[in-house]
């Protein structure tokens, strides 16, 4: 009966949370649709700190951002949007976002956007060569195979083993961050008195290549630089 009393306990409470998170984003679009754009922003970003927001919320806080000239946050929720429906047109309008503020680090390559249609995917990408991954083990211990095709056999599954230990590792794939103040100084080490490399301003679009404890390590102009996590917005 107990058992019973919590299955039953945690259906209410998760269809309740479900229910409040679906008024509350009704609510917002009803705000947005009556131009009342700050209030729905409100609503939006208290919805998105419960990690529950869908591409079409993301893309109105962009557009909410845009309208208020907050071009900084507009990035990042475009960003965050392309990232997830790798929609080609955001690029474009991220584009003359950029170039209308002089911003670097917004060129995109088709490297670039295979990564980022491979982020999208991953899940299931791993999960496809975890299927294949197995049943060529399973065969293998079937020995289902010729003997003259044995090589060949587990020659293929290694490959496969190997693409699915690359595919798991999410260092392989370049994350961004954008820089979030004016004036921000990119130190050549992660300290306060490592020597400054450069002084930048808010808005553009670094690759980062690490953390270390409060520092990104990120890659600016082709160098290797060092930023404090608080003056930048990661995507």
């Amino acid at each position: 009966m107990k058992y019973k009393f919590w299955i039953f306990l945690s259906i209410a409470l998760l269809t309740q949370f479900s229910s409040a998170a679906e008024m509350g984003i009704n609510s917002a679009d009803s705000l947005f649709k009556a131009k009342k754009y700050t209030e729905a922003q409100a609503v939006y970003e208290n919805i998105l700190a419960e990690k529950s927001a869908s591409p079409a919320m993301i893309l109105k806080l962009g557009f909410i951002e845009e309208g208020l000239g907050n071009y900084v946050k507009a990035l990042f929720y475009l960003n965050q949007y392309f990232l997830m429906t790798t929609n080609k047109k955001v690029l474009l309008h991220m584009r003359e976002i950029a170039e209308g503020h002089d911003l670097e680090g917004y060129e995109y390559s088709d490297v670039e956007f295979f990564g980022d249609l491979y982020l999208r995917y991953k899940n299931h990408i791993v999960l496809s060569l975890s299927t294949v991954a197995f049943l060529l083990t399973f065969l293998s211990y079937q020995r289902k195979i010729k003997r003259r095709s044995f090589k060949t056999f587990l020659s293929l599954q290694l490959v496969v083993l190997v693409i699915l230990s690359i595919t798991a590792n999410d260092a392989l794939i370049y994350k961004q961050g954008i820089i979030a103040k004016d004036n921000t100084v990119l130190m050549s080490g992660p300290s306060a008195g490592a020597e400054p490399v450069d002084i930048v301003q808010k808005g553009h679009r670094i690759k980062i290549l690490d953390r270390q404890d409060t520092w990104i390590k990120a890659l600016w102009n082709e160098q290797e630089v060092y930023i404090k996590d608080q003056k930048l917005l990661i995507i």
